[in-house]
């Protein structure tokens, strides 16, 4: 997902600078009788932050620094 820092995160010190973001999601579904009975999503927080800091995508878990 992608997106553009409008708004910050002020509770931890991030003001809004129009950066752009992006960060990854996983969803599980699980079926019933041929429907979603069940959704779950993770999402990559850490990296998400690290974009809002400015840090870019290098500071996301699992990339080299």
């Amino acid at each position: 997902m992608t997106g553009t820092n409008k708004g910050g995160l002020p509770f931890f010190n991030i003001p809004a600078n129009g950066a752009k973001v992006e960060t990854e999601w996983i969803s599980f579904y699980r079926l019933l009788d041929g429907k979603v009975a069940e959704h779950r999503a993770l999402m990559d927080v850490a990296g998400l932050m690290a974009y809002l800091k400015g840090w870019g995508p290098r500071h996301r878990l699992g990339h080299a620094r």
